[in-house]
């Protein structure tokens, strides 16, 4: 027969246990994308970015839309919107780059789509001018009751390379 103190201690052993399988399940999305940040990041601060070869090699991916990132006023909803600027792939063939910018920070956004909620990773920038269009005839209106909440633009991780992988 177990001591009282012996007990407790298995039970509350038990219960921690139980909690952080719990908590495990119910975030299973952002434990992935904090495990893959902390075991496949490949930029820092001031790194140069440049765009993924199937981008510009792929006719079908013809730019890299840039995005803002906006708060409510009245929650702590977070969205991230798309601009009305995008990296044209024909501008990095006529520059012989696919140098999008430097890298300022990594922001973890909560994102849902169809009911499922997920976190992604967007790397702000400072973007190439170079390679930037800006399309005046897309309206880009920032929603009713949200504020900007930096000055930073962002792109997704997954278009993000750290070297010039195309050729020219």
């Amino acid at each position: 027969m177990l001591s009282h103190k012996k007990r407790n201690i298995f039970i509350i052993i038990g219960i921690s246990i139980a909690s952080l399988i719990s908590i495990g399940i119910y975030n299973e999305e952002s434990l992935k994308t904090y495990y893959n940040d902390f075991k496949y990041e490949r930029f820092k601060q001031g790194d140069k970015i440049y765009a993924y070869k199937y981008f510009v090699d792929d006719i079908s991916h013809s730019k890299i839309e840039l995005y803002r990132l906006v708060k409510s006023n009245s929650s702590s909803d977070m969205k991230i919107i798309i601009t009305n600027q995008a990296f044209m792939s024909d501008s990095m063939f006529k520059y012989k780059s696919s140098f999008m910018g430097t890298m300022i920070k990594k922001k973890f956004v909560p994102l849902s789509d169809k009911g499922v909620s997920y976190i992604k990773k967007f790397y702000a920038i400072s973007p190439n001018l170079k390679v930037l269009h800006i399309f005046p005839e897309i309206k880009f209106d920032l929603p009713t009751g949200y504020s900007y909440i930096d000055t930073n633009y962002y792109i997704p991780f997954a278009v993000a390379s750290a070297k010039e992988e195309n050729t020219f």
